[in-house]
């Protein structure tokens, strides 16, 4: 027997709860809801995380893995026509077997989103204090009114809950800039409620809100990303005059405006506007806005 032999100790479980809370925001949210089971204090770290993440993307993955008993499979296959009708759903240009696999597959992946988001609501609300929400992601690839009922409940919570980063992505991640969907999300107004926003990042929206030039709705955001989101020019002003602080600017595929007028932006380091061409191209920009140290546009 090896007298030096020692037990193995679990060092990470002490850390102190913040580092653990970083730790499982730099994980697939499958994997971070794993680590619930481990040990008590691994499931109060996951209970208390004030991270959020509700991707499409990651189901998709764990589906590709995920092997069905013959009871499973049996029912997906009886309601696959009901989910076909419900939802819309048409895939061209493959066969009657491969469609139907195809079909499962969403199917499938669609149960496994809503079950994590309900999941996740019921995580937060048990909480016995009122949790401070740091970051909420949301990204799916298509849009129906179920999933914009859930995605308009969640921006009421974590508007609640002092939210600092909101990321909604309706499909413009997965798609090539000539395959954007048409923004069809109306961000609810409850958005305007939220302070506390310091990056907000949104992808296949409309922003057909009530936004007065002049007024300040987001006196905390550094960050703001729009891609593929529904707004003309005059919208686009009285959006810009509303967050007097923020330091980087992303615009991506923005084929309607012709022209760009980023004023009063003291503050602006960063900007850049991607597959944003009209009619015509005009940038405005006030002198002191002129310290910007990165500028690209295409």
């Amino acid at each position: 027997m090896d007298e030096h032999k020692t037990e193995a100790v679990d060092r990470i479980s002490d850390l102190p709860e913040p580092i653990l809370h970083h730790i499982l925001s730099m994980v697939e949210a499958n994997d971070a809801a794993r680590t619930s089971v481990l040990s008590k204090a691994w499931k109060s770290t996951y209970d208390s995380s004030p991270v959020v993440v509700l991707d499409e993307l990651f189901i998709k993955e764990f589906v590709k893995s995920y092997e069905l008993s013959s009871e499973e499979r049996q029912k997906y296959l009886s309601n696959l026509e009901q989910f076909r009708t419900r939802y819309s759903v048409h895939i061209r240009g493959v066969g009657d077997d491969e469609e139907k696999g195809q079909l499962l597959a969403r199917m499938i992946i669609r149960e496994k989103f809503m079950l994590l988001s309900n999941n996740s609501i019921k995580r937060i609300n048990q909480q016995k204090e009122l949790l401070s929400i740091k970051k909420f992601r949301f990204r799916i690839f298509h849009l129906d009114d179920e999933f914009a009922s859930v995605i308009d409940n969640w921006v009421g919570l974590v508007t609640d809950r002092n939210i600092e980063e909101l990321d909604i992505d309706i499909g413009c991640t997965f798609l090539p800039v000539c395959d954007y969907p048409k923004p069809t999300y109306l961000l609810p107004q409850a958005i305007l409620a939220a302070k506390s926003l310091t990056v907000l990042k949104l992808g296949g929206c409309r922003l057909d809100l009530p936004f007065t030039a002049g007024s300040t709705r987001f006196p905390s955001l550094q960050q703001l990303h729009l891609c593929s989101v529904h707004l003309d020019e005059q919208i686009l002003d009285n959006l810009i005059s509303t967050f007097p602080c923020v330091q980087i600017f992303a615009l991506d595929n923005f084929w309607s405006l012709s022209i760009f007028a980023f004023l009063d932006l003291e503050n602006l380091r960063w900007l850049s506007c991607h597959q944003c061409i009209g009619d015509s191209k005009r940038l405005t920009l006030k002198q002191q806005a002129l310290k910007l140290w990165t500028f690209a546009m295409s």
